[in-house]
């Protein structure tokens, strides 16, 4: 989702499962926010493949600023945060219930993986610009499963902008209050939809009968895509 703010231009998402290279994030983005759940399933161990390849792919993106606030899914920030915010590339920023200013714009990380317990809430600085989190607070496009302390912190500390995902079915939406707008940047049915229609087109293609020819841009379409399943494959068994 493209947010201009600022003379920035701001693309923030989350939960991309694994499909981060899907993403068409706009050359002119100056900013990037990810919201958390980059990686495909939960695993129990820090030194994840999958995560190695996300902070990789990340990392040599085109902006200058870079965000990462982490997710569910990344469960080893739980488990042994210092490792892995050492792995983590200089290029990228982590806010860990943590913030900073860039360019006379604030921006402050609060851990809500996907929800928060009261007390164990960090004090978010009133009227920061961009509050991100994983989870959403109650009652803001959160299909009933929001955090009611998220939603007290929001509340007391009124950002202007909060930056979440997690819960897929809203993501894209945006809705705006008095003093906040909320952002649900969750990319994951997008890109499903996206990958469900290029295995249907294939599938069409495929299923022709040997008197109808393919196109030379369909031909190279069913070459290029046969290419990158191998490659992952491949990269996979790696």
């Amino acid at each position: 989702m493209l947010i201009e703010y600022k003379n920035h231009k701001i693309f923030a998402f989350s939960d991309t499962h694994g499909l981060n290279d899907r993403i068409d994030i706009p050359k002119d983005a100056d900013i990037l926010i990810c919201a958390g759940d980059c990686l495909d399933e939960d695993d129990m161990c820090f030194l994840h493949d999958d995560f190695l390849r996300f902070l990789n792919w990340y990392s040599h993106l085109d902006a200058k600023l870079k965000i990462f606030v982490p997710g569910n899914h990344e469960v080893f920030f739980e488990l042994n945060p210092e490792e892995t915010m050492r792995i983590t590339p200089s290029s990228i920023v982590l806010l860990e219930n943590s913030g900073i200013e860039y360019d006379g714009i604030s921006f402050f990380g609060a851990a809500c993986r996907p929800w928060m317990f009261k007390g164990t809430e960090n004090k978010v600085p009133k009227g920061v610009d961009f509050l991100i989190t994983h989870g959403p607070a109650e009652g803001h496009l959160d299909n009933k499963a929001g955090c009611q302390v998220l939603k007290a912190m929001i509340d007391e500390s009124k950002p202007k902008h909060h930056i979440f995902g997690h819960i897929h079915e809203e993501g894209g939406k945006i809705e705006h209050t008095d003093t906040t707008t909320y952002y649900n940047v969750s990319m994951y049915n997008q890109l499903i939809n996206q990958e469900s229609f290029r295995q249907q087109y294939l599938r069409e293609i495929l299923g022709r009968n040997e008197e109808q020819k393919l196109s030379f841009f369909e031909l190279m379409y069913c070459i290029a895509l046969s290419i990158k399943v191998f490659v992952r494959f491949i990269t996979k068994r790696r």
